[in-house]
């Protein structure tokens, strides 16, 4: 075979990308790079043989396990002021509630431990769930917990409180129905409740101009 068939195209392996950045190129790719892996972090060094390298090891793992050991904070544990009848320590209770899905009621069956809920799973008596339910059911209930939940109103960012949205909102509302709801969108979850569904009707009759979208971010249909 000659040199020139031998530096052919045909008999080199293609160039592969892992992304569009890695094609481009870019001084930015290349310092996040240089940054995610240091020169010569595949290395290994010399001097080090398999005694030292697994003393090392084990070393970062008894740090690591250490880090992630911050312990619980500081809680003040109280006895009930009012113990609720029938309650045994440690005996969970179970509540019959129902999760939106979608805008349909999936009947759930909730266990609480001294008043905290800890699990949730399908009520066997409601004919939606009969006893089923999948992860995002089940992962609701961390919502409950969940640090970043709202406790409050928001204006800008920033926490505010109900009579301020009250005292912010009465004189749009005003303008708004003098123009019969003109520029006013209601954005709300899908939803089959013929309580919120009055409600909402309430609003549009008395300004008809207004719209009403809804919305769910992971729709199945």
């Amino acid at each position: 075979m000659s040199a020139a068939a031998e530096n052919s195209p045909a008999s080199s392996p293609p160039e592969l990308w892992r992304s569009l950045e890695e094609y481009s190129n870019t001084a930015g790719f290349r310092a996040r790079l240089a940054d995610e892996f240091p020169a010569g972090a595949t290395l290994w060094p010399h001097d080090l043989d398999r005694r030292d390298f697994l003393k090392l090891l084990g070393g970062s793992l008894a740090l690591a396990g250490l880090a992630g050991c911050g312990g619980r904070p500081a809680e003040k544990i109280l006895p009930y002021v009012s113990t609720p009848e029938n309650l045994v320590a440690g005996q969970p209770d179970f509540y019959a509630s129902a999760f939106s899905v979608e805008g349909y009621a999936r009947g759930i069956l909730v266990e609480s431990h001294e008043g905290r809920p800890t699990k949730i799973e399908g009520n066997p008596d409601h004919p939606e769930s009969l006893g089923a339910t999948d992860a995002m059911t089940q992962a609701s209930v961390l919502s409950l917990y969940d640090p970043d939940r709202s406790r409050a109103p928001r204006h800008e960012g920033l926490i505010s409180s109900w009579n301020e949205f009250e005292s912010a909102w009465f004189p749009r509302q005003r303008a708004l129905v003098d123009r019969r709801g003109r520029g006013l969108a209601l954005l709300t979850e899908p939803t089959t409740s013929p309580a919120e569904i009055r409600e909402i009707h309430r609003v549009l009759d008395a300004m008809p101009e207004a719209r009403w979208f809804q919305h769910t971010p992971l729709a199945r249909h």
